[in-house]
This record gives C-alpha cells, structure tokens and sequence, in this order.
C-alpha cells in the first residue's frame, strides 16, 4: 500500500483537504473508500459521527461538558466492515482521523491492516495527529515524502493533492 498523510494543528483544515481530494478523485473517476469524521455541538455535548465517502454514517462518539470522551459501541466494526465493503471497488481510501487510539495500536489500526491484506495496491491518505505521527510510522510505512504538514507546508496543498491523484490513478 501507498501511503499518504496529513497533519497539523487544529483547526489547520486537514479534513477540508481531504473533502477537496475526494471531491477531485471522484470527479477524475477514481472510486473512493473510507471515511471522515463530523462534529456537532448540542449544548455542552459535542457528538462526532464517521461519516463514509457515500454518505453513510455512525455515531462516533461523544465529549461532554467534562472532558471526558465516550465512544460508540460497535463504531470500529462498522468502520472495518465498511473499509471491507470499499476494498471490493476502491483503490483510494481517505481516512478522518487517526489519533490516540490508533497510536497504541487500536481504533481504526485492526481495520486498516486488513485492508491493506485485501488491497496491496491500495493508496492511503490519513490525517493523523502531530503528536501521533511517529507512534503511527510504527503501524504504516510512509516517509516525508508523502507528508503534508499543514502547519508548515500548507502552500503545498494542492500540489499534494495531484501527487495523490497521479498515484491513485
């Protein structure tokens, strides 16, 4: 597998990219696989949902007015059973967001290696959290090469964005 990511702080418009790429792969043809995640703000409560490419979606989880974050149950087989469904016509999946879980070997980690055991050509892009980046280099292969940060390199967007479209097609 190909892999791609971004990051930086937040706020920085990571996942703006990444609608941009799969509004410009999708218009190139190039099917789309994966999914990004969705905020909403109910009073204190601020509920997340994923959101597949196709616009299904699953309650993620949710952040209540202390702290603390709960997340949905089943949320991480339905992102594997998605990303499995997406492998039999995809060959770009964009995944929204890989962070603490991840790191440690959890959240979406299980699902992306089976995906990359179903799809050796697949080509990946993540945002990932900066503070999560090196842990995630220990899961998945990818250089400096294939990194935007969106901190420090954000002018090099779209010329990002086509080397991703180039490798995806």
């Amino acid at each position: 597998a190909r892999w791609f990511a971004i990051t930086g702080g937040i706020g920085r418009g990571k996942s703006a990219l990444l609608r941009r790429l799969a509004d410009k792969a999708r218009a190139r043809e190039i099917a789309v696989g994966g999914f990004s995640q969705e905020r909403t703000e109910r009073g204190e409560l601020v509920v997340y949902d994923l959101v597949r490419w196709n616009g299904e979606r699953q309650k993620l989880g949710e952040r209540d007015g202390r702290g603390g974050f709960r997340f949905a149950e089943g949320v991480f087989s339905t992102a594997r059973a998605w990303l499995r469904s997406d492998a039999q016509r995809a060959k770009l999946f964009l995944i929204d967001e890989l962070g603490k879980l991840e790191a440690a070997g959890g959240g979406h980690v299980p699902a992306l290696q089976e995906l990359i055991a179903l799809r050796s050509d697949a080509v990946i892009v993540a945002v990932i959290r900066k503070e999560k980046l090196s842990a995630m280099r220990e899961f998945f292969a990818f250089d400096d090469n294939h990194l935007l940060d969106m901190d420090e390199r954000a002018d090099r967007a779209e010329e990002f964005l086509h080397q991703i479209i180039q490798t995806a097609s």
